[in-house]
């Protein structure tokens, strides 16, 4: 810094250095133009998305009825919001005090929204409680909302080789950590074991209305290309690693999100057996 201050000293002494000053003043201004434009850009994105899910979260838990969100292609259509209230899901600790079961008709409604929805997923006492989508691919979903429209925050998706769904001896789904703390970002904190022990139930309610719930049993830290995404592999393994946690029922559910840090490769997995169907 010291070194660039005595160069811009000697440029000015120069001829031609005013120009050169002012030169330099209107790059640093469109530098910090450019940077307040991409974070406002961000915090936009972030908004929408946690409107969007709000509200499909209170259709869920709390309206008999619901077609606000219905479009001509269900699943590819935007959100037509209505000016709602974007709420912070994870300060109002969404599922922790709301029933088991959706209300009558959810269901049916959020297949009407969106043909790829295969369940909902929650877990008590943290701001996880999303719809879950299957596509034709694990791209797709990345960055698209359960409506169909184009953010970051994208869905919780499940992996799209289990055509099986939830059925399957082993299910993954993958949600982003996002720097909002919404969609999968809480999963990094199971490898505090006192968090871990607090919110061990993970509960899923299918399109068809069965209730399943899933007991956290591990949690690491890894990357992308771990083995416990080898769908050839991962039954055999899960079924190790558990140590009889599934109780019989031989079924397995593996919640995938990044990691927090500048390396884009590494992966938080969190791990749970069928204790409940």
């Amino acid at each position: 810094m010291r070194e660039l201050l005595i160069r811009v000293k000697s440029l000015l002494r120069q001829k031609g250095g005013r120009v050169v000053y002012v030169a330099l003043i209107v790059v640093g201004f469109m530098l910090i133009t450019a940077s307040a434009r991409d974070i406002y850009s961000m915090s936009s994105e972030d908004a929408s998305a946690r409107s969007e899910y709000d509200l499909l979260r209170d259709m869920f838990y709390t309206s008999p009825g619901f077609s606000g969100f219905m479009t001509d292609q269900p699943g590819t259509g935007p959100l037509d919001a209505g000016g709602a209230d974007p709420r912070n899901a994870i300060l109002r600790q969404a599922d922790s005090n709301r029933p088991n079961q959706a209300q009558p008709g959810a269901l049916a409604e959020l297949m009407g929204i969106n043909r790829d929805f295969v369940g909902w997923v929650s877990i008590e006492g943290t701001g996880v409680s999303y719809p879950v989508v299957r596509g034709g691919d694990n791209s797709y979903y990345l960055n698209t909302t359960f409506t169909g429209s184009r953010n970051p925050a994208g869905s919780i998706f499940m992996d799209y080789r289990l055509e099986r769904g939830f059925n399957a001896p082993v299910c993954i789904l993958y949600g982003h950590n996002m720097r909002d703390g919404s969609m999968f970002a809480q999963l990094n904190q199971y490898l505090d074991s006192a968090f871990m022990e607090e919110h061990q139930d993970i509960r899923i309610i299918t399109p068809e209305g069965h209730y399943l719930v899933y007991r956290v049993f591990d949690a690491r830290s890894t990357d992308m290309w771990d083995t416990a995404y080898d769908v050839d592999l991962m039954e055999d393994s899960y079924a190790a690693a558990s140590n009889g946690a599934s109780g019989g029922a031989g079924r397995f559910l593996l919640l995938s999100t990044c990691t927090p840090g500048a390396d884009r490769s590494g992966r938080m997995l969190v791990y749970a057996a069928l204790v409940q169907h």
